[in-house]
């Protein structure tokens, strides 16, 4: 069974971006922070994507100069208006419309993420689940996915809190849908989330993950350098 990925993203826009993390490094700062990250997971996705990729950006405008900027997706598409549930719903109805097959959706946020947590998610839908999920610390999620059209596991959820994850298991079990859970992992949200991706990112294997360590300390993220000696 193929597998469609769908990186959802959004421009990178000074004080539009990584606003918590902006809190304590500033706004040019978390602005280059989502950059990077964004950067990373591009290239990442591109090297062990194995079906169709898309890149879904907001705001909407943003979709012309995304597609000459990444070159490497299959298409870029537009997310449109609404909350992230509205978006999701969206974006999973098209795909579907697209290529009839599972979608995974993957953000920005957790540019470290397994590609092992991936293939397991891919795994889990292609094994019989509605959906599958990879929870974060947060209480939310690093990626979703879903066999087909959904809307109810996106409804009544209330996104950018601690009861994402919680709330849509619950809106699975409503709905009676069979929800699937991989291994959990981080994003990247504030200034602490920072510091652990950086001191995971330290002991990495994969060039990606240690040049983005690189260009991180680099941007001078404020008190990331003291932190690091440097």
């Amino acid at each position: 069974m193929a597998l469609t990925t769908v990186l959802v993203a959004k421009e990178c826009a000074i004080g539009r971006v990584k606003t918590r993390l902006a809190a304590t490094v500033g706004d040019q700062q978390a602005a280059r922070c989502y950059q990077l990250m964004l950067e990373t997971f591009v290239e990442r996705l591109l090297s062990w994507a194995v079906g169709p990729c898309i890149l879904a950006i907001t705001p909407d405008e943003a979709a012309t100069a995304a597609a000459r900027r990444w070159p490497g997706f299959a298409d870029v598409w537009t997310q449109g208006s609404g909350d992230l549930g509205d978006r999701l719903k969206r974006l999973t109805a098209r795909a579907w419309q697209t290529f009839g097959e599972p979608t995974l959706f993957l953000g920005v946020d957790a540019p470290d993420l397994p590609v092992t947590l991936v293939r397991a998610a891919g795994g889990a839908l292609q094994s019989g689940a509605d959906a599958v999920i990879s929870p974060s610390a947060d209480g939310g999620y690093c990626l979703v996915g879903v066999a087909r059209p959904l809307p109810a596991l996106f409804h009544g959820i209330d996104w950018g809190t601690s009861e994402v994850a919680d709330q849509t298991r619950r809106a699975a079990e409503d709905a009676g849908l069979r929800l699937d859970e991989v291994d959990g992992w981080e994003d990247v949200d504030d200034f602490e989330d920072l510091q652990r991706l950086l001191r995971r990112l330290a002991g990495s294997r994969d060039a990606s993950l240690r040049k983005l360590h690189d260009a991180l300390l680099s941007a001078k993220l404020s008190r990331a350098d003291e932190r690091y000696g440097r």
